[in-house]
């Protein structure tokens, strides 16, 4: 069975997020990085010129500060361009929502990793009504593997309800045997978007062989 039940934010989910944030020092530091590789980049090319066609001093300068404004515009751009891409926003606020999805399995497929993204596991439930099949994947199942008698008949999982980002599991049941082991996705498959994702919930387990 599958349930999925929304509530608000414990404080002890709440201080865990909280920790997780970047700190302001290290945030400056990955600037302060990105903004040494703008400008190096930047000046390279006027070095290139500055050898071959010497240029006066008077004139270095006023080349200088806009290249300066340039690598700092374009420190600023990866920055934020490589917190988007790094994974879920750890931004909180003590209103904030949580979705328990409380799963009871009869069997359990697992789904090979294909690049390090963690094991995946496909989960017969009942949900609404029929029987069907939730995928869960990622590297989140790595802080659980070793640790509990996991894969599980019975447990909980706590995802935050905007990016759905996997705060805990806590397992209430007896150990799954997994059923059988399938293949990792095709990588043409993984790349264009194609396979299931993280809590996309199935009628049946699509065959990926013939990719």
């Amino acid at each position: 069975m599958l349930t999925i039940k929304q509530r608000k934010i414990s404080k002890e989910e709440l201080l865990k997020l909280q920790n997780l944030e970047p700190k302001f020092w290290d945030k400056f530091e990955r600037f302060i990085l990105l903004l040494i590789v703008s400008i190096f980049v930047l000046l390279m090319p006027f070095l290139w010129y500055d050898k071959r066609y010497p240029v006066p001093p008077t004139t270095e300068i006023i080349i200088l500060i806009p290249l300066l404004i340039a690598a700092i515009l374009l420190a600023l751009y990866l920055h934020r361009w490589i917190t988007k891409i790094e994974g879920p926003s750890y931004s909180v606020s003590p209103n904030m929502k949580v979705e328990e999805w409380h799963i009871q399995a009869e069997r359990v497929i697992q789904r090979e990793d294909i690049e390090d993204f963690g094991p995946g596991y496909y989960f017969q439930v009942l949900h609404e009504g029929k029987k069907q099949w939730l995928f869960l994947w990622g590297q989140y199942f790595y802080d659980y593997n070793e640790v509990y008698d996991f894969p599980n008949a019975d447990f909980t999982l706590t995802r935050r309800a905007d990016n759905k980002s996997v705060l805990s599991i806590k397992v209430h049941g007896e150990a799954l045997a997994i059923e059988k082991s399938l293949p990792p996705f095709p990588k043409k498959a993984w790349r264009t978007g194609k396979t299931e994702e993280d809590g996309d919930i199935l009628d049946e387990i699509p065959d990926w062989s013939t990719w």
